[in-house]
């Protein structure tokens, strides 16, 4: 029987699991890189979702203040007579 066929097969064979290394070496990239892009959006975006939370507290404690200064105490106030 003939060798040649044989070492021909191995050298397809080769080239085709180089292939296969290849595309996943390539695909990893592409992945590693969208997840870094997906954790700087996520990252940018808890930045501004906490600087809004600290405002909004803010401005809850400024309205909880105007109220307590411009509503009457409702310990001072005497219950009507029936």
């Amino acid at each position: 029987m003939n060798q040649r066929p044989a070492v021909l097969l191995y050298a397809a064979a080769l080239a085709a699991i180089a292939g296969g290394f290849f595309y996943a070496i390539c695909s990893a990239r592409r992945r590693n890189a969208l997840l870094r892009e997906i954790q700087g959006t996520v990252g940018r975006n808890a930045a501004r979702s906490h600087a809004t939370y600290r405002l909004l507290k803010k401005q809850r404690s400024v309205l909880r203040q105007l109220s307590d200064y411009l509503l009457p105490d409702p310990k001072g106030v005497e219950k009507p007579t029936p």
